[in-house]
């Protein structure tokens, strides 16, 4: 059984995650400093807004992936500033569950990273901040805000459009049950 953590409805002084996904974290580490000071822009403007900015675990494996001495020191700092939440056995179990629904829906391409973040953002009730729309589809995933990163390239202006993806908690929530049902 999943668990679900429930938003308090009294408590509206109580912040939203973020969840970041690793394309994200790799803009806002480019060496590029005018990609990575545009995506930090984002994240205080999203801060500003009572958001709490969130990875999870499985980020930090990705994103450290093949790194040594100063760089990887530099990329845990970098990813240090962020909250970090655990990949739970209830995570994997929810992440097998979202699999098995985007399979159902002929989503076959999603790797399993995406799939603890999607799992992730469904139990903690938060949202996902992407450039990989195709990673969390509709109809279990829905954009409920986009944002242009504005950066420099040379002398050229180039745009990252990212979007804020919330669950379709309902949704997915219902669609599991319905699976466990027709399985017993």
């Amino acid at each position: 059984m999943i668990q679900i953590k429930k938003k308090n409805p009294l408590s509206n002084s109580s912040p939203q995650y973020i969840f970041i996904d690793i394309n994200i974290i790799q803009y806002s580490g480019d060496k590029n400093k005018s990609k990575s000071h545009a995506f930090f822009d984002l994240f205080d403007s999203l801060k500003k807004q009572r958001y709490e900015l969130a990875i999870s675990e499985i980020v930090i494996v990705e994103s450290l992936h093949g790194f040594y001495g100063r760089q990887y020191e530099k990329a845990y700092i970098h990813l240090s500033k962020f909250i970090k939440k655990i990949v739970s056995e209830n995570v994997l179990l929810s992440a097998a569950q979202i699999g098995g629904l985007y399979k159902d829906e002929g989503f076959q391409d999603i790797e399993m990273i995406d799939k603890i973040i999607a799992a992730t953002a469904f139990l903690e009730k938060s949202l996902i901040l992407t450039r990989n729309h195709k990673h969390f589809p509709p109809p279990f995933f829905e954009c409920i805000q986009w944002f242009q990163a504005v950066f420099k390239t040379g002398s050229y202006l180039n745009t990252i459009d990212v979007c804020l993806y919330e669950p379709r908690y309902k949704l997915i929530a219902r669609r599991i049950k319905e699976k466990e049902r027709g399985n017993s």
